[in-house]
């Protein structure tokens, strides 16, 4: 069953001409671990979802679907205020909590 995460996995494994098993040598997981991830069979762990995001450039919020916006870091004010309107209010309550254990964190 394919999953946001699945769909955009194997979207940025295309859009990069990266095969499954090139990526699972930069990952350090087998090739079938991929697969399943791309399938929707499994979800990786936090660690390998943030060094998927690290590696593509991208945000965990946008491989998880959270966000349309792949890189916060590269949109402008007006897309992110964009994105953040079309949420609901539970969402932004969790963008909210994150973001605060983020400052705690980076404190």
């Amino acid at each position: 069953m394919d999953t946001i995460f699945s769909i955009r996995l194997r979207q940025l494994r295309k859009e990069n001409n990266i095969s499954a098993e090139e990526l699972a040598q930069k990952l350090n997981v087998n090739k079938s671990t991929i697969s399943r991830y791309e399938t929707g069979k499994t979800e990786p762990y936090l660690p390998i979802v943030i060094k998927i995001a690290n590696y593509f450039n991208v945000s965990i919020d946008w491989l998880s679907g959270v966000t349309d916006i792949k890189n916060w870091q590269k949109s402008s004010k007006t897309e992110i205020i964009s994105n953040y309107e079309e949420l609901t209010d539970d969402k932004k309550k969790e963008l909210l909590r994150y973001s605060n254990y983020l400052k705690k964190d980076l404190k």
